[in-house]
């Protein structure tokens, strides 16, 4: 096949009404190979400065959800359940976590961690409240009981200042510090989680008043006007 004159117009077509065709000047021959590879090569780059940026900025708002999330975990886990947290030592280590103007990563993952550490201790005292405490479960059947387990729990809680960080004899232990507010925090208990109850109200029962301690563990019945007893109302509490 000859090759095509780029010049070339047909005579059909050549009319004096017509302007002239429009010769167009051969095109420059062109490295196509050096061209696409530099027209890619800078695509790519292109490509790579947008995706850092776009990583940059991912990056950016994970850590401000977790700093956000961290913060907020730790101080509703202060505020609500300070007794859930292990020791003392780590309540003032969240506390000088949150006092932090700027809080970085991996402080950020410690509180969140701290708090997590926290409600997980609550959640099982929770779970384990479920299994009755065989030696405590023939009082926990009586509704009266359980409804003096329930003032005794609250006893021991409005006493718990400390929230067991000092070794006295107010208030709930370390061993029963968790389980004492979980059941405290309760509308009411059922059989096993008034067996429980009665276990470490039996723990503690030198701090309760004599009635309410009579009522719990050898089923009297509480009078009606010492159903709302409290610390601060009563004085009969064993030394």
């Amino acid at each position: 096949m000859p090759p095509i004159d780029p010049n070339f117009f047909p005579d059909f077509l050549r009319d004096e009404r017509l302007p002239p065709p429009v010769v167009l000047p051969p095109e420059p021959p062109r490295d196509w190979t050096a061209s696409a590879a530099a027209r890619n090569l800078a695509e790519r780059e292109e490509h790579r400065i947008a995706s850092a940026k776009a990583w940059a900025e991912e990056c950016r708002l994970r850590r401000e959800r977790l700093v956000a999330r961290a913060r907020a975990a730790a101080t509703e886990s202060l505020r609500e359940r300070p007794w859930a947290w292990a020791t003392a030592a780590l309540i003032a280590e969240a506390e000088a976590l949150l006092a932090l103007e700027v809080l970085v990563e991996p402080d950020a993952e410690r509180l969140l961690k701290l708090a997590k550490a926290a409600d997980a201790a609550a959640a099982k005292a929770l779970k384990a409240s479920a299994v009755p405490v065989p030696t405590e479960a023939e009082l926990a059947r009586d509704p009266a009981i359980r409804e003096a387990c329930r003032l005794g729990l609250h006893y021991i809680t409005v006493l718990d200042s400390d929230r067991a960080r000092v070794t006295n004899d107010s208030g709930w232990s370390r061993a029963t510090t968790v389980m004492g507010h979980v059941l405290d925090a309760l509308p009411e208990l059922d059989e096993a989680q008034a067996s429980h109850a009665l276990r470490i109200l039996r723990i503690h029962r030198r701090q309760l008043p004599d009635l309410l301690a009579d009522v719990v563990f050898s089923g009297l019945t509480l009078p009606p006007r010492r159903l709302h007893m409290s610390p601060i109302s009563t004085s009969g509490a064993r030394a």
